[in-house]
């Protein structure tokens, strides 16, 4: 039965992302509810920056600074060098590099207290943290229909689904952020 199933395929598709492309990923686009950012600069390059609106751009720090809690990769300094080494997930380190140029780059005050490491069933991580004023601060980011399903009613799901799905069809892979059970925003990644 599987070789005549197989007689029968007309069309096969195959992912060869790392073989034929180097697997990276470049954090393009972020929106929250305060406005779009655009990140500027290459996938791992050291240049580059968060352009948008003095609150839009407020909004995505915070996004970023969320993002970069919920995240086990790393962004290692290479001396005199225009771009980063990195170690993790690709979509993981595209969420670093954009946050290293929105100058989220100290954390070293947020203690890690619990994970729940990214699982395709659940389709989100999340994270605990302790902020440096002793403030307790979940975190959650995955898909944003999961991620909406957490978030109480009322919490502007409408307009990001119809965002979320702009994002897609402009060809981002998309991602949702939210703290403390509140909607933070999406990013676009390419």
């Amino acid at each position: 039965p599987a070789v005549e199933t197989l007689g029968s395929v007309t069309v096969l598709a195959s992912d060869k992302t790392g073989t034929l492309t180097p697997g990276v990923l470049t954090l393009r686009r972020v929106w929250t509810p305060e406005g779009e950012c655009e990140v500027t600069g290459s996938a791992y390059g050291v240049a580059g920056e968060v352009i948008g609106s003095d609150a839009a751009r407020g909004a995505a720090v915070r996004l970023l600074r969320d993002a970069s809690l919920c995240n086990d990769a790393s962004l290692l300094p290479r001396p005199g060098a225009d771009r980063w080494d990195v170690v993790g997930d690709p979509f993981d380190v595209a969420l670093l590099v954009a946050a290293a140029k929105a100058r989220v780059d100290d954390l070293s005050g947020w203690t890690r207290l619990e994970e729940t490491p990214f699982d395709s069933d659940l389709g989100y991580a999340r994270t605990v943290h302790v902020d440096p004023e002793g403030r307790r601060v979940e975190v959650v980011k995955g898909a944003p229909e999961r991620v909406l399903e957490l978030l109480p009613p009322g919490a502007g799901v409408e307009v990001t689904q119809a965002e979320a799905t702009r994002m897609a069809r402009a060809g981002h892979r998309v991602l949702a952020v939210a703290e403390d059970r509140a909607w933070v925003g999406l990013v676009g990644v390419t």
